[in-house]
């Protein structure tokens, strides 16, 4: 039995009934009712799926602590008489960034549902991961807002009857408008019952994150949340908080937003669980016919706003964790492809090449830390990468205040890592100063040249790279407004 596998059934076979939270609608259910492990051959290469048996949530026994009992056992219905169809929305943790399948949690989601539910469908304008049904409406690097916008579209469309949402870790990541965000979930949730009129939100506190300064804005953020649920659930809506705590740092979260496998399956059964809940409350209702695309439809999730040729990636490195650094992306092994770094304040730099890994996405191998320039006392503010003798790797450079640039060239190491030679004192300039001292190849020849951007006089001064010193020369071009 898989890891994976083994999570699943530990996690489903001992369901803790989150009581602190069960007036407000976090999703629990019967400790006496059996869950059943999802059939994934896919990903687990199974040769033959063994049909689980009927979850009737309905069917018998006590309704969930903390709701009501059903008015009537016609609202009860088992979940075996339902149509299911479901919209996954919200950021890259929706999406599955770092599962290994790309599915993250909506496939082992879907498995639960389709073993139990006389139809399901998951809907949505993007299509990624290995499952079958992999429709959904998960984007890499949105905020709230961004997931309001394309839902405004999707939702009319596809009138889901189920919304899972995981949204505001990008906000949290990028700290927008922290105080605002659980406003901005709340019309969101608003805006998508209004958009389907037979829909049950299921909306999720999001999962923990181990990299510096982002738990405290999590824990604020799930803090606001029941009282967001409360307010909606007294207005009749029907809106379901669902508990993530089961999700722990060490499911792959401890330098990363996103979880591994065993978090994801974690996901899918809090998920599932909901449903349960949901279907005990009688709030499951037959969808509406799904309606035609229009002008507005999002189209697949890697769409962007650029236009043609342009393919959105999102979030593609989510940092080390621990002492935060300056993010800088240079070329460090001469592959071309960029390499991603962080420069300490001495100096200092650890860096990750970007090897081949899921197409389209860049795939990140730690090749360690680095202090070119030795005993010499450095500041983080000072340190720049360019490459200034033509051989595809960009070369470790300080520059100081008064426009010295001290130069260590990148040479290759031993296996994948990376070796630094001092080169000395390559350029100074009195007219050049850190602050508009730029480096880039305009003379295509491969090697980066120095810039002075001056944006009062709109004018570029250059100097050009030469065997081992440097020219300077006037160059009347615009900068760019």
């Amino acid at each position: 039995m898989s890891p994976r596998r083994k999570v699943q059934v530990a996690w489903l076979t001992s369901v803790v009934a989150a009581l602190s939270l069960a007036a407000v609608g976090v999703a629990v259910i019967p400790d006496a009712v059996p869950v059943p492990a999802p059939c994934h051959p896919d990903v687990d290469g199974w040769p033959a799926c063994a049909a689980t048996e009927k979850q009737l949530s309905g069917a018998g026994g006590s309704p969930p602590r903390g709701s009501a009992p059903a008015a009537d056992t016609e609202r009860d219905l088992a979940l075996s008489n339902l149509d299911i169809r479901l919209m996954p929305l919200g950021d890259s943790i929706t999406y599955g960034v770092k599962s290994s399948d790309r599915n993250g949690y909506r496939d082992e989601l879907y498995d639960y549902l389709k073993g139990n539910a006389r139809n399901v469908d998951f809907v949505g304008s993007a299509k990624t991961g290995s499952m079958g049904d992999n429709d959904h409406e998960g984007h890499r690097g949105d905020r709230i807002d961004e997931i309001t916008a394309i839902a405004d579209c999707s939702v009319p469309r596809y009138q889901p009857n189920l919304i899972t949402l995981h949204a505001g870790t990008n906000d949290i990541g990028q700290n927008f408008a922290l105080s605002s965000a659980p406003t901005r979930l709340k019309d969101l949730i608003n805006q998508t019952l209004a958009d389907s009129p037979r829909a049950t939100v299921l909306v999720a506190q999001l999962i923990p994150a181990g990299k510096t300064g982002l738990q405290s804005r999590i824990d604020a953020y799930n803090a606001a949340l029941p009282a967001v649920v409360r307010d909606l659930q007294d207005k009749g809506k029907r809106v379901l908080l669902v508990d993530m705590s089961r999700v722990l740092i060490t499911d792959g979260l401890q330098n990363d937003v996103h979880p591994n496998d065993e978090g994801y399956a974690k996901m899918a059964a809090a998920w599932y669980e909901s449903v349960l809940d949901a279907n005990h409350r009688g709030w499951i209702q037959a969808p509406l016919p799904e309606n035609a695309p229009t002008a507005c439809s999002p189209g697949d999730s890697d769409d962007t706003a650029l236009g043609t040729g342009w393919r959105k990636l999102g979030e593609i490195a989510s940092g080390y964790g621990g002492t935060p650094g300056r993010p800088i992306i240079a070329e460090l092994n001469g592959d071309k492809r960029a390499d991603y770094l962080q420069v300490y304040s001495d100096g200092r730099f650890r860096a990750s090449v970007n090897t081949v890994g899921t197409p389209g996405q860049p795939h990140w191998v730690n090749v360690g830390r680095y202090a070119p320039a030795g005993q010499t006392a450095v500041h983080g503010d000072e340190v720049r990468f360019a490459d200034l003798n033509g051989d595809g790797r960009d070369d470790y450079l300080v520059v100081s205040s008064n426009s010295e640039v001290r130069a260590y060239l990148n040479v290759k190491g031993s296996g994948d890592t990376l070796a630094f030679v001092p080169w000395g004192i390559v350029f100074r300039v009195d007219s050049f100063n850190r602050s508009n001292l730029r480096f880039a190849d305009v003379t295509g020849d491969g090697r980066d040249d120095l810039l002075r951007a001056d944006y009062l006089q709109v004018s570029v001064e250059a100097a050009t790279a030469g065997p081992t010193t440097w020219w300077s020369t006037r160059a009347a071009r615009s900068a760019p407004g």
